[in-house]
């Protein structure tokens, strides 16, 4: 058939639609024709319409293969083949297909747009690594291809080379000059490398890099936003993701979930519970239809929103998408509206809701805590047990179990009155805590108001075992006790827990004078002795004197009268006397004990008691128990002693002062020996009168009188008039004569001067001498007793070091002298500054010390420093005047006269005041010192 006419057939067969036909008439037209191009035209014509109006892919393909065939390289044939290829599912083929246009393609442009094609044909058909393969070929053929380098970083991305992907963008960051587009390509690289590579540090670096091009940039904000969340720093997180949650709209939904929900938990963090609230609805309005993120926001606005609208979410989450949700998921949502139902008064829907999230989730603890709120609040106390017991059973954590074992205790001993339900509650949660304290008072408190006494004592004593504190500790032990004697009527037990009451807490008095007190009741005399001492250290330690002298009666109580231990007894009862020398009853006492036994406890009494006479000189109920120790001993001359201190005082009784005045003497002490420098130092001296102070001044003692100038002559006195004392016819020459003789003292020079007022006086010249006036010229009759008393006074001063107490009138002169003295052995001794004129004039005339002298002053100055002590001239001075009342009662042997002469004297030179003097002598005429002196001159009565 010629070619026109099949041309014109076809038409006729394509305006019938019997495209069969017109298939069938190209196949005949395909025989017909010989050249080339022709057949390449009638081929190309019947695959279209085998592809398009007969639907036959398959015989398309083959009309386009023998298109091929013909002419290899025609694009349009390898166009359509590749099409319907890939249209076919023959991706291999349609890959070839498309490989093959890009190798005929004649631009860089045409060449990618077909690697391109074939790529996506792969990627589409799961083939990462083909695909990723022909991308890369198409930015090969044209790196200026748009969209290849994206679908290429998504390739990467998605076969899970992340970092390849982001290599590929940062390839692209730096031939890229928009601002925008750098900040896009950042903030891509900043999500790869948080949400795939988790690599923090790289994502906020580029997510800066980012904002720093594009400040709005979402997906930089973002990711920053999302770092901050998972490092819970919620202010942060808030502030970025702010500006995200605006623009969410442009955000995949499953990302602008995330951030909303994101966002509003940090606002809730960071207490901006109601912009939370409002920031859910934006989430709540995003997803509709979304049962996920509906539950998300009935969770946040159960968190921190209206308890009414959160029950109208869960409402209508159960509602609408009820079945969606099933076990822990429904469990938790039943909660929630039971919690929210309960918070608006609704108690019976929220039982119903909180009891089906029970029973769905048995483990749901939230639940169970709503019941039990919920029944407290009815006082459903029995419902509430039986919720908590189904709490207990899920409580692994100790603490937990603990709290929860209380409470049930609690409300079965408050509120249903069940002791013996409460008690197991907490005996078991004791078993599992047993140093809970807390848990022990509360069964302290339980075992007390049952009367369970012994139970409650062990309760105590537990309660004590664990406190730390020793008051805390000694107030559980004092309660044991105190139950444990008087309901338990365990007194042994009462008393062991007592002092453990002083052990733990040394500070407890009462817990103390109980322990004492019971094992007084319990006649344990050695448990008592025990206690008493200790309280007497207690006292002492802190300075109560009270308290140690009461602690010390009590000793001596329990000594005397229940243990028979009289030196103990004794002891106690004279360290209580002299803290309290004004205890009469317990002088009393010791004085019936030393009656018992003189010959044992003379000693012991006599120095108790001058002790006590010390601060007390005029107490009569030491001077007559000595009196009668003194008697009973057979004493005579001490006891004498103590008569004529006791009719002095006017406190003798009819029989002393019988024996005083039957034995007192007329005249001056008839001395039968001469007192050695030993009886002055040891017995005569006054402890005031400082030995080392005496023994300096006794040394330079000679630099002062010389440095004086004052001669006997100068003094109108020549010495060729001078008396014998021991001729010369005046009682108090002769007296003055006797006391020599007695006091081992050279005889002074002595002069009569009728001019002179006194009776005796000092003569301070050089030599030294005493002048006899007027008053001792008297013919008039003076007692000798008075006579020897103002001899021996004024001798005493004439004795080494002594003298010099008289020489220099003030103690600004003899500080002067004895700072002058130390310092001219050691130049370094501070002296202040208004005494150094007088100082250096005393060193000046030191100068003419005999080197004996000066070798003697070294070693008495020397002694002085090392000893430290501080030099009390004042105490020295005194102790000297006192000696010499001392020496002048010793003499006299009388004390009446003595004391009488000093309360007449006005001598202002005297630097103790009468009454001290007086004083001091009876102190001295009732001591052990006055009574071997007068032992020593055979002055005594019984001698």
């Amino acid at each position: 058939m010629h070619d026109n006419a099949l041309v014109s057939l076809g038409r006729h067969y394509r305006a019938l639609d019997r495209w069969e036909d017109v298939d069938s008439l190209y196949e005949r037209h395909l025989k017909v024709v010989e050249d080339p191009a022709r057949r390449v035209e009638i081929l190309l014509a019947r695959s279209r319409v085998l592809q398009e109006q007969i639907g036959s892919p398959e015989r398309a393909m083959t009309a386009l293969e023998k298109v091929l065939e013909i002419n290899p390289e025609h694009r349009g044939a390898l166009e359509a083949l590749a099409h319907l290829r890939e249209t076919a599912g023959d991706a291999s083929s349609a890959v070839a297909a498309f490989e093959a246009l890009a190798a005929k393609a004649s631009t860089p442009e045409a060449k990618a747009e077909q690697y391109v094609r074939a790529a996506k044909l792969l990627e589409s058909r799961g083939d990462k690594d083909g695909a990723i393969e022909r991308y890369k070929q198409a930015l090969d053929a044209n790196p200026e291809a748009k969209g290849v380098a994206a679908a290429l970083r998504a390739a990467y991305a998605a076969r899970g080379d992340v970092s390849a992907a982001i290599a590929m963008i940062e390839r692209e960051v730096t031939v890229t000059e928009a601002p925008t587009q750098k900040a896009r390509l950042y903030a891509e690289i900043a999500k790869l490398a948080h949400e795939k590579l988790e690599d923090d540090d790289k994502a906020r670096e580029n997510a800066g890099k980012a904002l720093d091009h594009d400040p709005t940039n979402v997906v930089a904000l973002m990711v920053l936003g999302e770092i901050a969340f998972e490092a819970d720093r919620f202010v942060e997180s808030a502030g970025r993701l702010e500006i995200v949650v605006q623009r969410a709209d442009t955000l995949p939904k499953d990302e602008a979930i995330r951030v909303l929900e994101h966002y509003v938990d940090s606002l809730a963090k960071t207490g901006h519970s109601e912009r939370a609230v409002k920031a859910v609805e934006r989430l709540r309005a995003l997803a509709p239809d979304d049962p996920e993120a509906l539950r998300r926001v009935g969770q946040i606005t159960f968190e921190h929103g209206d308890p009414k609208v959160a029950l109208q979410i869960h409402t209508q989450l159960v509602d609408r998408f009820g079945e969606k949700f099933v076990g822990a998921e429904r469990a938790e949502i039943s909660y929630r509206l039971g919690e929210s139902a309960r918070k608006l008064g609704d108690h019976d829907r929220a039982e119903i809701a909180l009891e089906e999230a029970a029973d769905l989730d048995p483990n749901h603890v939230p639940a169970l805590e709503a019941l039990a709120k919920l029944h407290e609040a009815r006082e459903a106390w029995s419902d509430l047990i039986a919720v908590k017991r189904r709490r207990l059973d899920l409580a692994t954590a100790d603490d937990e179990r603990i709290r929860l074992m209380v409470e049930c205790g609690d409300i079965l001993s408050q509120k249903l009155k069940d002791r013996t339900g409460a008690a197991k509650q907490y005996v078991a949660a004791l078993d599992e805590r047993p140093d809970d304290r807390g848990i022990l008072v509360k069964l302290m408190q339980l075992y007390s108001e049952g009367e369970n006494w012994g139970k409650l004592v062990e309760v105590v004593l537990r309660l004590a075992e664990f406190n730390p504190d020793p008051k805390a500790k000694g107030k559980y032990l004092m309660t044991a006790a105190i139950v444990t004697e008087k309901h338990l009527h365990a007194k042994n037990d009462a008393a062991e827990l007592f002092e453990r009451v002083v052990e733990a807490d040394p500070t407890n008095d009462k817990g103390l004078d109980e322990a004492i007190r019971v094992r007084k009741d319990l006649a344990d005399h050695s448990g008592v002795e025990r206690l008493l001492k200790i309280r007497f250290e207690r006292a002492k330690n802190a300075n109560d004197k009270p308290a140690q002298i009461a602690a010390l009666d009590a000793l001596g109580d329990l000594y005397h009268r229940q243990m028979s231990m009289v030196d103990e007894a004794i002891e106690a009862y004279e360290k209580a006397q002299a803290l309290d020398p004004e205890g009469r009853d317990r002088n009393e006492i010791l004085a019936n004990i030393y009656a018992s036994d003189p010959s044992r406890f003379l000693e012991k009494a006599v120095r108790a008691q001058t002790a006590i006479l010390k601060r007390n000189p005029y107490r009569a109920e030491s001077f007559k128990l000595l009196r009668k120790l003194y008697t009973q001993s057979k004493r005579a001359d001490a006891a004498w002693c103590m008569c004529q201190a006791l009719v002095n005082l006017n406190l003798a009784e009819a029989d002393e002062e019988r024996f005083f005045r039957r034995h007192k003497a007329e005249t001056a002490a008839p001395a039968q020996a001469v007192l050695a420098a030993e009886d002055h130092q040891n017995h005569l001296r006054h402890p005031d009168r400082d030995a080392l102070l005496t023994g300096i001044f006794a040394t330079i003692e000679p630099a002062i009188i010389a440095s004086r100038g004052v001669t006997l002559e100068g003094e109108g006195y020549h010495p060729g008039y001078a008396v014998d004392i021991a001729q010369d016819i005046y009682p108090m020459s002769q007296t003055l004569y006797y006391a020599c003789g007695v006091l081992g003292m050279e005889q002074p020079l002595v002069f009569h001067n009728p001019d002179l007022e006194a009776g005796l006086a000092f003569i301070h010249a050089n030599p030294r001498a005493l002048a006899l006036g007027r008053a001792a010229l008297d013919t008039a009759e003076v007692p000798p007793q008075a006579l020897a008393f103002v001899a021996a006074q004024k001798l005493a001063f004439l004795r080494p070091g002594m003298y010099v107490r008289q020489l220099v009138s003030t103690g600004t002169g003899l500080k002067a002298w004895l700072f002058g003295a130390i310092k001219s052995i050691s130049p370094n001794f501070p002296v202040a500054a208004e005494l150094e004129g007088p100082v250096q004039q005393a060193m000046a005339a030191l100068k003419g010390l005999h080197p004996t002298n000066k070798e003697q002053l070294a070693s008495l100055v020397a002694r002085l420093l090392q000893g430290g002590a501080s030099i009390d001239l004042k105490k020295w001075i005194a102790g000297c005047d006192l000696t010499a009342d001392r020496t002048g009662l010793l003499l006299a042997h009388d004390l009446e006269v003595a004391l009488a002469l000093i309360k007449a004297s006005e001598d202002s030179s005297i630097s103790v005041s009468s009454k001290d003097r007086a004083k001091e002598l009876i102190l001295f005429a009732t001591s052990e010192d006055y009574f071997a002196l007068r032992d020593k001159l055979a002055i005594a009565i019984d001698s």
